[in-house]
């Protein structure tokens, strides 16, 4: 498989303008997806970003075996793009069903995880969950998660005060923390229904999480289901307490929990997984 895959600009992150703007988040999506195709073998060109037409904050455009193609990162599931039919597949972070299902060139992809994939390995070979230890929530409140995330993280600060591992830290530490995580409490980003990145990066350790309902589709179309990738909890946290005793008091289910939220991981979101999803959505049709 052969992509061509825009180029960042090192003047984006020290100018104001339009550039500025449309590759907002390049350090987070375009490199996530970047990485995922360079981890998975596949021969990637970059060219500059002005050869493609389309310009948006919220997707980009690349070119997959000559076929143009676009990934749509946005937190919201809604399509901006307008110009549906110009492309061979659009991949989605964040696809559902009742959205996209009706629309046959939109695929579901797993949103971001991991960028560094090495310290992934390194984190999975040296740290293990246990199901005991303290009740993890290391989320930083900002944008839409500002007052929900402020919210829980004062509950569980007042409920169990040392038990508790809260500060953000560095991000290899944030992975350490598993060894010591009874369970990870999640508060969803942009909306309490997605599946965001730490949430993901836990359930690839195998550890047992908490969160409301989520919603989020990964690659090859499946959906991390509640009771059994992860312990659902109401979407206003009033019964998040009442969870974590559950989780304290059945170890052995955590445990499982835990086992599948890995296994799915693995069958969705690895480098290679990924990859193959790609060259199966290209010669879908």
């Amino acid at each position: 498989m052969k992509v061509l895959f825009p180029k960042y600009k090192e003047e984006w992150g020290k100018t104001a303008g339009n550039d500025v703007q449309y590759h907002r988040y390049y350090p987070i999506h375009y490199k996530y997806f970047y990485n995922i195709l360079i981890k998975g073998g596949v021969d990637v060109d970059l060219i500059p970003a002005n050869k493609f037409d389309r310009k948006s904050r919220t997707d980009f455009e690349i070119i997959i075996d000559n076929h143009l193609c676009l990934v749509d990162f946005s937190d919201f599931q809604g399509l901006k793009c307008k110009e549906i039919e110009k492309y061979k597949a659009i991949f989605k972070f964040h696809y559902h069903p009742k959205n996209h299902g009706h629309i046959k060139n939109v695929y579901p992809f797993s949103p971001v995880n991991f960028h560094n994939w090495d310290l992934y390995k390194e984190i999975i070979k040296n740290n293990q969950y246990t199901a005991t230890g303290k009740v993890c929530n290391q989320q930083s409140p900002a944008g839409a998660a500002f007052d929900r995330r402020n919210k829980v993280r004062s509950l569980l600060i007042k409920e169990y005060a040392d038990n508790l591992i809260w500060q953000p830290t560095r991000k290899q530490r944030f992975f350490e923390n598993i060894s010591d995580c009874l369970v990870s409490i999640c508060v969803p980003g942009a909306r309490n229904d997605m599946l965001d990145r730490g949430h993901g990066q836990y359930m690839f350790f195998g550890v047992c999480t908490i969160s409301p309902k989520l919603v989020t589709y990964l690659s090859y179309g499946k959906q991390p289901k509640a009771g059994v990738h992860y312990v659902e909890c109401q979407p206003d946290y009033g019964d998040l307490i009442e969870k974590i005793e559950w989780c304290r008091n059945n170890p052995e289910e955590c445990l499982q929990i835990g086992k599948n939220a890995k296994k799915l991981m693995e069958e969705t979101s690895l480098p290679e997984k990924q990859v193959e999803w790609i060259k199966k959505c290209i010669n879908s049709g």
